[in-house]
């Protein structure tokens, strides 16, 4: 009985492994893009970032990741007053890619609008933005949940006439190098004469480079939660509402990415002519922080 089962079991792994196929994926030709991550900020200078974007199949080693940097480009930036200025490139080692397009006389105006013009040997990529009046924050706090923890909150004045959308980053002085989005990362106000409060959540600063020492501080903590002896600072912005459909579609993608069990859907939009991306005004409240008073 035992050699007559082992005899079937042998035919059986004969007939799967002979059911074996190799499958050949070709790909089709690829025109890579160029990607624009781009912002410019209240009373700050623009930043640029560039990069090409790959093939879904790309296998990523050292060369292809430095073949996507776009450190070569001719970045203009002009304001709606027929100013201008050719962007200065700089070595940032904190984000990825590791060079930012950045003004060095221009900053951001509110009200004004701002266009790009992104010249390389093989593309010209053009973009507009504008910076929305700044929004009204009454006031950041953090909401008590234990001895030891809280949950982070901002509150809003809504504008009495149109909808706001605002843009939501935070930075811990605990666990994060670089200012950015929290969770959620977008925010829309319809007119009111309340106010209205948003959490903010606890979310990982993801665009950085693997080489800086970013604390662990935060590993096996609740989500959302932050500790009373951290200090947040939470920048909040208000931004457009091309400017909120784009960056709501990417971060969509990405919060997707990040879910084994969601569905993506989701049709990336750009407001990149010539290119995929995002360039961005944001009209900046001040810098508030958050801390524990004890």
């Amino acid at each position: 009985m035992i050699m007559k089962r082992i005899k079937i079991l042998i035919i059986l792994v004969i007939l799967i492994s002979g059911c074996t196929t190799e499958v050949e994926i070709n790909q089709p030709a690829y025109n890579r893009k160029v990607a624009v991550d781009g912002w410019i900020e209240a009373g700050d200078y623009a930043r640029i970032y560039l990069t090409f974007s790959s093939p879904y199949l790309t296998q990523y080693d050292s060369a292809s990741i430095r073949a996507s940097f776009l450190n070569y480009a001719k970045v203009t930036l002009l304001n709606s007053r027929g100013d201008s200025e050719i962007l200065t490139l700089f070595k940032d080692a904190t984000y990825f890619p590791p060079f930012v397009y950045r003004s060095v006389s221009m900053k951001g105006e509110v009200g004004e609008t701002y266009r790009l013009r992104i010249e390389t040997l093989e593309h010209v990529i053009t973009s507009s933005t504008t910076i929305p009046k700044i929004p009204t924050e009454n006031r950041v706090f953090l909401d008590l949940k234990t001895d030891s923890s809280g949950i982070a909150k901002a509150e809003f004045s809504p504008d009495l006439q149109n909808v706001t959308y605002l843009y939501l980053q935070i930075k811990s002085l605990k666990a994060d190098i670089n200012f950015h989005p929290c969770l959620p990362q977008l925010f829309s106000m319809p007119p009111s004469a309340s106010s209205c409060d948003v959490q903010l959540n606890r979310t990982y600063e993801g665009n950085i480079l693997s080489t800086n020492k970013v604390a662990k501080f935060y590993d096996n903590w609740p989500l959302r939660q932050y500790a009373l002896s951290d200090t947040l600072f939470v920048k909040i912005g208000s931004i457009d509402k091309q400017s909120f459909e784009v960056l709501n579609s990417i971060f969509t993608d990405q919060n997707n990415k990040n879910n084994p069990v969601a569905f993506n859907g989701n049709v990336l939009k750009t407001n990149i002519e010539g290119g995929i991306g995002h360039w961005t005004g944001v009209g900046l409240a001040p810098i508030q922080a958050i801390y524990s008073k004890k």
